[in-house]
């Protein structure tokens, strides 16, 4: 069979190009649920297949979120909180501008 007989014969069975564009942009949030489904089969299938490999990067994980909490804290705290000045402005009582 030829290079064109056999593009013939797909573009029968499957359709043109602008069908197949405008069956890929129609899909709405079906097909998101449907590759989140075959996202989470697939890492629960991993997980049982491997579970030291899975438990190391779940520990890795939590390790990295308990460190990265005192360091936002710490962060937050001495650097990020309104600065207070008390400001004079003529005789009138002490004004506060918040940088």
């Amino acid at each position: 069979m030829s290079r064109k007989d056999t593009l013939r014969e797909v573009r029968l069975e499957r359709g043109s190009l602008e069908i197949a564009k405008e069956v890929v942009s129609a899909a709405g949030w079906e097909s998101i649920l449907e590759t989140l489904w075959q996202d989470l089969h697939f890492a629960v299938r991993q997980w049982t297949k491997n579970p030291g490999l899975a438990l190391t990067a779940v520990l890795i994980l939590a390790m990295g979120m308990a460190v990265s909490v005192p360091i936002f804290g710490f962060v937050d705290a001495a650097l990020s909180r309104v600065i207070v000045h008390s400001v004079r402005l003529g005789p009138t009582q002490p004004k506060f501008l918040v940088l």
